[in-house]
């Protein structure tokens, strides 16, 4: 699963959220924690669009919530948030976790680690080691030396042997936004 911190200010300070050892939320938690809370405060049940959020987010609490919040300030109370309204209001989330979230990551690293980054979004969300260094034309020891870099500011992990994966959902896809628009 993915680690249990998100490095925030410096290094391997300033967590963003800490789910200890249990790794990510699962769906039906996620569902509850979007689904509760808006029940409770008067607002209505019914087809949840928490099931799309906890998908993008593969059940990062982090980003659950953050979603969450963004879905509350653009619904209209008290009706429910159905898949629908999470798609319609998908751009503008991730705009938002872009803008709050991954523009300062990114920001903190050097042209060469962005072009792993990259790299590594070719291929989604993770990508086999192999295939990073075969499309960047460096040593594996330069590689290595990156990711271990990477790994310190909390933005990549290995999973298993041989693979790099970000440490935050949908870190891939903001890099492929970028990228497209000329900005990484």
């Amino acid at each position: 699963g993915r680690p249990g911190r998100v490095a925030g200010g410096t290094g391997r300070s300033g967590a963003v959220c800490r789910a200890g050892g249990l790794g990510g939320v699962q769906a039906r938690e996620a569902l509850n924690a979007c689904r509760r809370p808006r029940v409770a405060g008067g607002g209505a049940s019914g087809p949840s669009g928490a099931g799309s959020g906890a998908r993008d987010t593969s059940g990062y609490p982090f980003c659950i919530e953050f979603f969450g919040a963004q879905l509350w300030e653009a619904s209209t109370w008290p009706a429910p948030i159905n898949d629908q309204d999470y798609q319609r209001w998908r751009g503008a989330m991730l705009q938002a976790l872009d803008r709050a979230f991954f523009d300062a990551r990114l920001a903190r690293t050097s042209p060469f680690e962005r072009r792993l980054l990259l790299a590594i979004a070719q291929d989604g969300e993770a990508a086999r080691l192999r295939s990073v260094v075969a499309r960047l034309g460096v040593s594996n020891g330069a590689a290595q030396r990156t990711i271990l870099s990477l790994a310190d500011k909390g933005l990549v992990f290995r999973p298993e042997r041989g693979t790099i994966a970000f440490a935050v959902p949908l870190f891939g896809e903001y890099l492929r936004r970028r990228n497209a628009g000329g900005d990484c």
